[in-house]
């Protein structure tokens, strides 16, 4: 491969890289949200695990449709309280 060819593909492998790694933490947010969501709401027994469950997947679905990546690993539970507080409030009418 020529320089001229590198350097003409470099930028699209770079995006790539980004892309994958932009995906990667977004993906282990994800996950780490859960875990921590649900273990804190249902950990006490206040709260069903399936309760939990399901108001912890309304919430990371709400974040997920009005955050980018990086504002979602710099979410602070302060921001992340109304979220919740909206799919209580949501569960609570439908449940």
């Amino acid at each position: 491969m020529t320089r001229y060819q590198f350097c003409a593909i470099a930028p699209f492998i770079l995006l790539a890289g980004c892309s994958a790694a932009e995906k990667a933490s977004s993906d282990a947010f994800d996950t780490n949200f859960m875990t921590s969501c649900v273990d804190g709401a249902a950990g006490n027994g206040m709260v069903p695990k399936e309760v939990a469950e399901s108001l912890c997947t309304c919430a990371l679905d709400k974040i997920n449709e009005t955050h980018s990546t990086s504002e979602k690993i710099n979410l602070s539970p302060e921001k992340a309280q109304p979220i919740m507080a909206e799919c209580v409030a949501e569960e609570m009418k439908n449940g």
